[in-house]
């Protein structure tokens, strides 16, 4: 049985073990705050649905699980670091307190669903909207990295969307606190421990199916780990599940470390190269083979996006072509002189040409700065391109097999003329219909031409 990819957190505490319906902290009161329900569990606290006294409203209160004096301590102070972060993709915290042995924060009631939710219902994302969601999730990294704070536990029910489509990411409970300082330009790296105010040296903490190669051996982390687990999630979002699935958090974390993995295109046949490029490279084993900062991934991110496609005029396509005719024309007479096939040395020409074009372009688009997409916006399949090839040299194929085979059979000089003259016609005409739109192969097979 594989391990649940959203499993809690490690390590978990036993107070998180107890169920809502002996949830002794249900109908207390915290400070100004009646506990009133639980919304959810992780490895480090849970989530309550809670009013306020104060302000007569609802609001979110998580409670720190975990006993020890070191962890409340830690709980406190990354808590109120982070309700400094004032940012629109992060949930704020409006107060930070302590009742006895209790240490809780509050934050906004976020009326909405998570990703992992989404995920859940819908299996998987557009392109679109997961480039939405990273950049997002990133801008919000941005924000705790320049206070100094490393998230440590993306992953998409920590992902929030409103009902508005508003993107939130949630629960900073594993953040820790990194050094500014240090030579310009470097990252940071974590803070000096002191005695129990932070994690202990070598500690493992992060949803095991999230976790950076950095973390998962409990070395120091910087925000290049976060980038990891944002790329896991985008992995995830994308292909209907994460990168790795291994059949418990030790297989996970071995995963995480030593095996590469699989392409996202693997699972998800339709993605384009740039986004897989994106993802691959937020999964690099070493941090310094990730964004060297949350800058550059924005612009991954935006250069990945797919831009609104600008439709070829149609002077243009006409040069294009023309480049092509003269090229596919000399590769063919070529062939001819080897073949002395007609036939077999347009279709061998085609064929070929369609390969080019689905691998790197023809010379023609390649000159004009043209490329061929589908009605998505993507590059088509290979047989929509082989068939986009042969439609486009319709008049030559055509003409070559009535010279080859019609003329030959009938023995008629007049037939093999009117063929000829009938197929060139036919094939003239299709181009020309693409004076008002699209040419005729382009309408059959719903693809067009447009600028790079």
């Amino acid at each position: 049985m594989k391990a649940d990819p959203h499993a809690d957190t490690l390590p978990s505490d036993p107070a998180s073990s107890r169920s809502e319906e002996g949830d002794d902290l249900i109908g207390q009161t915290l400070g100004h705050f009646r506990v009133d329900a639980r919304l959810g569990r992780g490895g480090m606290g849970a989530v309550y649905r809670a009013w306020d006294a104060s302000l007569e409203r609802e609001v979110a209160l998580k409670v720190l699980l975990a006993a020890s004096d070191s962890a409340r301590e830690r709980f406190l102070r990354e808590a109120r670091v982070q309700a400094k972060l004032k940012h629109p993709n992060v949930v704020p915290i409006h107060f930070v307190g302590q009742q006895g042995e209790v240490s809780f924060l509050v934050m906004d009631v976020i009326e909405g669903e998570s990703l992992s939710d989404v995920l859940a219902r819908q299996g998987v994302l557009g392109e679109a909207r997961a480039l939405d969601v990273a950049d997002a999730i990133a801008s919000a990294l941005a924000a705790g990295s320049d206070a100094g704070l490393v998230h440590r536990d993306v992953k998409p029910s920590n992902i929030l969307i409103d009902k508005s489509g508003r993107i939130l990411l949630a629960d900073f409970g594993l953040a820790k606190t990194v050094t500014l300082d240090g030579p310009i330009g470097a990252p940071p790296t974590d803070a000096p421990e002191k005695s129990g105010t932070l994690t202990r040296a070598g500690a493992i903490l992060g949803t095991p199916a999230y976790l950076a190669p950095e973390q998962a051996r409990g070395d120091a982390v910087d925000f290049r780990a976060d980038m990891y687990a944002l790329g896991v999630t985008l992995y995830e979002a994308l292909a209907g599940q994460p990168p790795f699935t291994g059949e418990n958090a030790a297989a996970l974390l071995r995963q995480h470390l030593s095996e590469e993995p699989m392409k996202p295109r693997t699972l998800a046949p339709h993605m384009r190269p740039a986004v897989e490029a994106l993802v691959m490279r937020l999964l690099a084993k070493q941090p310094e083979a990730r964004f060297s900062s949350y800058a550059d991934l924005h612009a991954a991110i935006d250069g990945a996006r797919l831009k609104p496609a600008v439709p070829a005029t149609f002077f243009v396509r006409l040069v294009a072509f023309a480049i092509d005719l003269a090229a596919i024309g000399f590769y063919a007479a070529i062939l001819f002189l080897l073949t002395r096939t007609a036939t077999v040395a347009w279709l061998v020409s085609v064929l070929s040409f369609a390969a080019l074009e689905r691998v790197w372009s023809t010379p023609g688009k390649k000159l004009m700065r043209l490329r061929v997409v589908d009605k998505r916006g993507d590059p088509p399949s290979w047989s929509v391109v082989i068939a986009r090839s042969v439609l486009r040299f319709f008049g030559p194929i055509a003409m070559a097999i009535a010279a080859d085979v019609l003329g030959k059979m009938l023995h008629l000089r007049l037939a093999d003329d009117i063929l000829t003259a009938a197929s060139f016609f036919a094939w003239m005409l299709a181009l020309a219909i693409g004076i008002g739109g699209r040419p005729l192969h382009d309408r059959v097979l719903e693809t067009r031409e447009v600028f790079v």
